[in-house]
């Protein structure tokens, strides 16, 4: 619809000069289905406009009438019929007149006598005709009235005048685009049918309406512009603003929002009160100013300059709102949010909700939200922005039973943690993060800790950790990571993990636990998890020492340790190493199941490439410990370094358990040794490409295409369903969230 009304508003302006503004408000009118008042002088193409919009409604029934005050109510409502009167009868023939039409034009429309003006005035107000002793319905949608004076001090027109809602002057075009006017080629206007709205198309609209949500800031500007308005005209007896005319706008915000593609009304639509709400035309630019200034406020430049170096300050009174679920705390702007933090808010259950987009471009280094004392309650980012947060996680702790949900972090420069830090039972759901996490310890877009959950989220976006190793660093870098319990369910990462170390002055075992995509320490269940990207490991000698330690390393696309479950996961993409060392023992695999761990119904893609390293325990799906089942692995092994390398596609160390596991067949790999699976082992199965279907997956390993799965037919192999609408909705998505929400609105 939205798309489809930009077209027509484009074709409607070919051949006329400065009027877009006024053909929006046109076209706007008649999907709304109320009137519109053209004043202005002579020549300025009034009635050519409503010519026009009467084509907009496909096989739509027109009339149009030039008042004058001799005009006869036989030539605006139809004759009496002639036939009717022999019966007694008092009956107009309305068809061709204004009772009959679906869109009317009436120029001088103030011209109109008494004799027309109560019957008019009930055709435009209540969609009625009085034929006779009956009362009829009309069809009419929108009348456009035009007159080159308003009537501003005659009483009976009044009432007239009110039952326009939309009023607009229209004056001669300016000087410099006479050039303009003089190069039309003044061709008859035509709108072809497939710019023509049906009425079921109309008839969506209408219906659509009732669905569209006035948040309750809209009603707190809407009363605030009210309020204003009274106090501005209070001694101005021409100027009112009647319940009425306030229930009228609230569907116009709704008709607004809806063709705009959009579930709520938003600041944008309340700029189209300056089109409605003047009676004088000297009083337009006082009204303007009223919504503009209350729509501007909320977007004002933060006054106060935030240092890095100074603690957080509290925006100045208190957060709009009672903190409650159906009244809760508004996060207008950057000082809004910092205040969250505060000890009046923090930890007190609190209920928050995001009104509008915040940047944080002026802000040296962010402090996270919890950092000192963990957040507790409710955190709504509504879907709005919050871009260019540079610093700490957002939030640090979130603590038992708290709740962040919809919030999106465009542009972000984590040099921590992560993005967002989950624990103690808190709830993450329904958020998306972009940007680069350069962090230590157990970094990642998102971390959850001790029972936390984390729902329904994307990170598109780098992690990379620089780092000096040392002997039992157990480090984990990641999309996402999941310690202690908790779950990680239904996420996504699209991007690269990268590790840059110094290797110790000892032998050490290092526990590289990140790969890239979920990594699951210790207990817990992530499952529906897709990771698309690469991950690159690169290791530096000490300068300082001639010893070269002997470095014991495990690396995997999707990893499970200690007591951990694994299922429904997809890894796709690279996992490399660009430097050489001599004395780096790997335990690499796309998947890597460790320490009673369990993975099951999980899907590795890419290329796994270690050959610049000396030793090698390899494998598409490698198991220490722990127990892999119903997995496919289907990337390219490459490790050409030496005769020690013991590359599997399906590798199984220390007497753990795999079970029915597969791999291609015709998986590359290099001159080193390979040890092939076994159709009798536990290491799993091989099998030809050509076997391969939705069917196998089904049969052989159990897997879900009603609800989980489904199949990649331009890949031929599976996917998860949830990655399909997010992946391909992704950058059509991510343009419309760059786009002021002023912009987009195809009214102003």
């Amino acid at each position: 619809m939205r798309e489809k009304l930009k077209k027509i508003i484009f074709e409607l302006n070919k051949g006329l000069v400065e009027r877009e503004e006024v053909v929006k408000i046109a076209l706007l009118s008649l999907l709304s289905q109320e009137n519109l008042i053209l004043f202005g002088p002579p020549g300025t193409a009034k009635s050519e406009i409503s010519r026009r919009l009467h084509k907009v409604v496909k096989d739509g029934t027109y009339f149009e009438y030039l008042l004058t005050k001799f005009t006869t109510p036989e030539e605006i409502f139809g004759p009496l019929s002639i036939k009717e009167l022999k019966e007694d009868r008092y009956k107009r023939k309305i068809e061709g007149y204004l009772p009959d039409s679906e869109t009317a034009f009436l120029d001088e429309i103030f011209k109109a006598n008494s004799s027309i003006l109560n019957s008019l005035l009930t055709i435009i107000n209540e969609k009625k005709f009085h034929n006779g002793n009956k009362s009829e319905e009309v069809p009419l949608m929108s009348l456009i009235g035009a007159s080159n004076e308003l009537p501003l001090n005659d009483i009976e027109l009044n009432a007239l005048y009110d039952r326009f809602l939309f009023r607009m002057h229209v004056d001669y075009i300016k000087d410099e685009n006479i050039d303009k006017l003089l190069n039309l080629s003044f061709e008859k206007f035509e709108l072809e049918d497939k710019f023509k709205l049906t009425r079921d198309e109309m008839l969506s609209i209408s219906n659509g309406i009732s669905k569209i949500v006035v948040p309750n800031n809209i009603k707190t500007l809407l009363k605030e512009i009210r309020e204003q308005f009274n106090e501005e005209f209070k001694e101005n007896n021409h100027e009112s603003f009647s319940d009425r005319r306030l229930v009228k706008l609230l569907k116009i915000l709704k008709v607004s929002a809806f063709t705009n593609g959009r579930k709520e009304v938003d600041e944008s639509d309340l700029v189209l009160l300056i089109y409605c709400l003047w009676n004088n035309p000297n009083n337009y630019g006082n009204i303007k100013n009223i919504v503009i200034d209350k729509v501007k406020n909320r977007f004002s430049e933060i006054e106060e300059v935030i240092n890095s170096n100074t603690s957080a300050k509290v925006a100045n009174g208190k957060l709009k709102g009672s903190g409650k679920e159906n009244d809760p705390f508004l996060i207008e702007n950057l000082l809004d949010l910092y205040s969250i933090d505060h000890a009046n808010y923090i930890d007190k259950g609190f209920y928050f909700k995001q009104v509008f987009d915040i940047d944080c471009t002026e802000v040296d280094h962010w402090h996270s939200i919890g950092k000192k004392v963990a957040f507790s309650g409710y955190y709504d980012g509504n879907g709005k922005k919050i871009s260019n947060l540079k610093g700490d996680s957002f939030f640090g702790y979130v603590s038992e039973n708290s709740i962040l949900q919809r919030i999106n972090i465009e542009n972000a420069k984590i040099d921590a943690q992560a993005g967002f830090v989950i624990s103690n039972s808190g709830k993450l759901k329904n958020c998306n993060l972009s940007g680069e996490v350069t962090g230590s310890g157990n970094s990642a877009g998102f971390v959850q800790k001790n029972c936390g959950t984390i729902t329904d989220c994307n990170f598109l976006g780098n992690v990379s950790y620089h780092f000096e190793a040392k002997s039992g660093s157990d480090i984990a870098n990641a999309g996402f990571v999941l310690e202690n319990e908790g779950n990680i369910t239904l996420c996504n990462y699209f991007g690269a993990v990268s590790i840059y170390s110094s290797m110790p002055n000892s032998d050490s075992k290092i526990n590289l636990g990140g790969s890239g995509g979920v990594i699951h320490l210790n207990k817990g269940e992530v499952s529906k998890c897709f990771f698309k990207g690469s991950f690159t490991l690169k290791y530096e000698k000490p300068s300082n020492s001639y010893y070269t330690p002997y470095v014991e390393v495990t690396l995997g696309g999707l990893i499970c340790r200690n007591e951990g479950t694994l299922t429904n996961s997809m890894f796709s993409g690279d996992i490399k190493s660009n430097t050489e060392y001599s004395r780096i023992i790997l335990q690499i695999g796309g998947i890597s199941c460790l320490n009673i761990g369990k993975i099951s119904k999980c899907l590795i893609n890419g290329e796994i490439d270690i050959s610049k390293f000396d030793r090698n325990d390899v494998g598409g799906i490698i198991c220490d410990g722990g127990k892999v089942s119903n997995s496919f692995f289907m990337a390219d092994l490459k490790a050409n370094k030496g005769n020690n390398d013991q590359v599997r596609r399906i590798s199984c160390l220390n007497n753990e358990s795999l079970e029915n596991n597969y791999s291609l067949d015709s998986v590359l790999v290099g001159t080193n040794k390979v040890i092939s699976n076994n159709e009798n082992s536990a290491e799993g199965k091989d099998i030809s490409r050509v076997m391969i279907n939705q069917e196998f997956f089904k049969r052989y390993l159990d897997w879900d295409f009603k609800d989980i799965w489904e199949w990649d037919k331009n890949e031929n192999m599976p996917t998860l369903k949830q990655n399909r609408s997010k992946t391909n909705d992704n950058d059509e998505n991510k343009k419309i969230k760059d786009l002021n929400q002023f912009e987009q609105n195809i009214w102003l």
